[in-house]
């Protein structure tokens, strides 16, 4: 009969003893249970906060657009901006082009110019210049438009936008276009605020006769300045100069034309008539002129009878 020792244990196959080496074993296994269980946790909450990025990282072919980022925008909604430069969840970020993408934007009417570009692995970033209205064009139709400093009308002005107005044409060039009467007009405003001179209600850049453009209507007394062709710095000196006389005849005046080199004249409703030197101050009317038609004015200034 043979003796089974309590202290033996039986050889495993690899010949070890159970006893010697069971408790390592279960050792082992439970710290490669600990490292798998760790490494799961861990990949599980680097998948649910950046999966995506490291998917676009590994994969830049299909990566998604997860963010567009949008600046400069004030009067142009964010979700236009998204939809007019088509990009979306589904939008695979390696198929836009930063160039089309701005120059879609740069169709929208506030949008004066626009850049592009994309980030890895899945933003886009936007940043956009928006015009500054500066006029309203009024069209013959009644219609008025917001005009920017380049001579663009880019959108339909609110009723309650108030400032100078440039009128006397019937329509306007496609959209986004620069208009050259609405830029003239645009400039001669920004020359008119420059020189401090009245306020200008608004400017006729087409219409009128030619001869006579730009002329600017000013707020008090609907008074139109005729201002013609050439140098237009010399014509507004010559204005600030007449407005400063202070004499009675301006009161009455209903035009003051300025394409006379030299001279302001100012124009009436109605004949002067014997009345032309007591309007303008009790002088009397210039030599070898009929008292009835013109009479001097500040020694450089007239006022013409004529009726406009």
């Amino acid at each position: 009969m043979k003796l089974r020792l309590p202290f033996r244990r039986e050889k495993s196959r690899l010949g070890l003893t159970r006893s010697a080496h069971a408790p390592a074993r279960a050792e082992r296994r439970a710290a490669k249970a600990g490292v798998l269980a760790g490494a799961l946790a861990c990949g599980a909450a680097f998948g649910h906060l950046l999966g995506d990025d490291l998917i676009a990282r590994a994969l830049p072919e299909w990566a998604r657009v997860g963010s567009l980022a949008v600046a400069g925008n004030v009067h142009t909604d964010a979700a236009v901006i998204a939809q007019t430069a088509g990009v979306g969840a589904n939008t695979v970020l390696a198929e836009i082009e930063p160039a089309d993408l701005a120059r879609a934007l740069e169709t929208l009417p506030w949008v004066r110019s626009a850049r592009a570009t994309t980030l890895a692995p899945n933003r886009v970033v936007v940043a956009i210049e928006e015009r500054v209205p500066v006029a309203v064009a009024r069209l013959a139709d009644g219609s008025r438009h917001l005009v920017d400093a380049s001579g663009v009308a880019f959108a339909p002005a609110p009723p309650e936008t108030r400032g100078p107005e440039l009128i006397g044409l019937d329509a306007l060039p496609a959209s986004g276009k620069a208009d050259p009467a609405l830029a003239r007009g645009v400039a001669l405003l920004e020359a008119w605020l420059a020189a401090k001179l009245p306020e200008a209600r608004a400017v006729e850049v087409a219409g009128a006769r030619a001869s006579e453009l730009p002329v600017v209507v000013l707020e008090e007394r609907s008074v139109r300045v005729l201002l013609g062709r050439g140098e237009l710095a010399p014509k507004l000196a010559r204005l600030q100069r007449t407005l400063g006389l202070n004499e009675p005849a301006l009161a009455r005046a209903v035009a003051i034309d300025l394409r006379f080199p030299g001279q302001g004249v100012l124009r009436f409703a109605a004949p002067c008539g014997e009345r032309a030197g007591e309007l303008l101050g009790g002088e009397d009317a210039a030599a070898g002129t009929d008292p009835a038609a013109t009479a001097s004015v500040g020694g450089e200034e007239l006022c013409h009878a004529k009726t406009t």
